[in-house]
């Protein structure tokens, strides 16, 4: 994943009636634009760091420390909560190893819109 100032934050439901949330990338933790970045989410305004979580059901089932590079940009910007959700890959993804990993039988959609 890579992304650049201003491109399109966009989390789609898979529940029927329950509302995609979208916003925009407005700051980068790495010059080369991989995760985590800072979106501004549209319906609330608020800034929140972004970045993928683990590709199957575990992150409800316990609490998931943040992943080195994620826990260094907690540290800079003095963020005192964080939580893991599931993430998402599925087919169309970009990337050799992603498409490595849906090839093995692991993708899927592992968000849970009730507690994001």
């Amino acid at each position: 994943m890579h992304a650049q100032l201003g491109h399109l934050l966009i989390v789609e439901s898979p529940a029927t009636g329950t509302a995609r949330r979208d916003g925009e990338i407005v700051g980068l933790h790495h010059d080369e634009g991989t995760p985590p970045y800072d979106g501004r989410w549209s319906d609330t305004g608020q800034v929140t760091l972004v970045f993928s979580g683990p590709l199957d059901a575990s992150a409800p089932e316990r609490d998931i420390p943040p992943v080195p590079g994620v826990r260094r940009a907690l540290e800079k910007l003095d963020v005192t909560e964080h939580v893991t959700f599931g993430g998402r890959l599925v087919e169309g993804v970009k990337g050799r190893i992603a498409r490595m990993i849906l090839r093995s039988g692991k993708g899927g959609d592992f968000r849970d819109f009730d507690v994001i």
